[in-house]
């Protein structure tokens, strides 16, 4: 089910919350009774714990979405590639048609799915990631072993992986937004969280995504109370490169330049691509936000050109994740691509220092 922005700013706690909502409680006291009985049940061994034959770095969230999962991961695999470590990323594959499955998405070499079948974010990672294996799989622990034997990995990046508690691992990040880290304080469905704030203790370092320049994070006091002495980095969300969606090659970030575009986005939170690109100098005719990990159809593709006549527009821009189905979909407009990275603005020797530290340790 597609909520309405509306819908998702209430969740997130950016607006009150529907009165409607209210009557969601019970369920979201049930959903919240179940995570926190889950967890102790890996805490007290009820529940096994695997252990892989690599270090293991996981990188996820304790909200529904939109905190810059995947940038970070990418942003976590080039840095450990760059230090000569052997680093492989592991992913679900959400929403594809293997999903589930273990499988190779890219050897580091060449990518060995298709987009449909991996799903966007394992895709966008296996084109983001050269000289990086990218496994896809539910079991993490068999994907680790995969990823040791036939690639020789010294340490996997988990994505996605903070509720995976099968799989033991040596450092734990907590992605939060650095505004509502805990959106409007309710677990599903009656609010952003996907377990109780307490859950928040289970992670050794928090980053605080699309963070201000400045560094002035409203909720760090609320992480921080949450999860006491734990080392908290603000990073943010950073233009990358622009590129055409036909051939990849790149653009300038002047073709942006008063350029009337429609902004063609299937993530999450949708909201701040329309706001990167008008920073960037765009002049956003028409606004197309799809569900998140929408699977694009030809159908959506000539509904994209119609938008892009209807508004004036002689452009066409979206979203490295979306790029990754809409290239097989041929526009009577230009295309371009719009990559994202993650950016930590502070003390980013300091959390690099805590990942070398973690998976030198014995």
């Amino acid at each position: 089910m597609k909520l309405s922005v509306k819908t998702i700013r209430a969740l997130k706690g950016e607006r009150r919350l529907p009165f409607y909502f209210l009557l969601l409680e019970p369920a979201s006291w049930a959903y919240a009774a179940v995570g926190l009985v889950r967890a102790r049940l890996y805490k007290w061994g009820v529940l096994k714990t695997f252990k892989a034959p690599c270090k293991v770095i996981s990188v996820g969230n304790i909200t529904a979405g939109g905190t810059g999962k995947t940038p970070f991961v990418i942003y976590l695999a080039r840095f450990l590639k760059d230090a000569g470590v052997r680093v492989a990323v592991l992913t679900r594959g959400y929403d594809g048609t293997l999903e589930g499955s273990v499988s190779v998405v890219s050897d580091g070499s060449a990518t060995k799915l298709s987009p449909s079948e991996s799903g966007d974010e394992a895709a966008l990672m296996a084109l983001s990631l050269p000289g990086v294996p990218v496994i896809m799989g539910s079991r993490r622990v068999d994907a680790a072993k995969l990823a040791v034997e036939r690639f020789g990995t010294e340490v996997v990046v988990l994505d996605d992986g903070f509720q995976h508690m099968a799989l033991a691992r040596d450092l734990n990040i907590l992605l939060a937004d650095a505004a509502r880290p805990f959106g409007n304080g309710y677990v599903m469905p009656t609010g952003y969280l996907r377990e109780p704030k307490s859950a928040a203790r289970r992670a050794d370092a928090v980053v605080l995504t699309r963070a201000p320049r400045d560094c002035r994070c409203p909720g760090e006091a609320e992480v921080l109370k949450a999860v006491p002495g734990v080392p908290v980095f603000p990073a943010t969300h950073a233009v990358g490169r622009l590129y055409r969606l036909d051939n990849r090659m790149d653009a300038g970030m002047e073709t942006l330049k008063n350029r009337a575009s429609v902004a063609v986005s299937g993530l999450a939170d949708p909201s701040s691509f329309k706001l990167i690109l008008e920073g960037l100098g765009a002049k956003i005719t028409s606004s197309m936000a799809y569900s998140d990990h929408h699977a694009y159809t030809a159908g959506d593709a000539v509904e994209i050109d119609a938008r892009a006549d209807e508004s004036g527009a002689d452009i066409i821009i979206t979203t490295e994740k979306d790029a990754v189905k809409l290239a097989g979909f041929k526009f009577r407009h230009e295309a371009f691509v719009l990559g994202i990275e993650m950016e930590v603005l502070k003390s980013r020797d300091a959390l690099e220092a805590l990942v070398i530290d973690r998976i030198k340790s014995d």
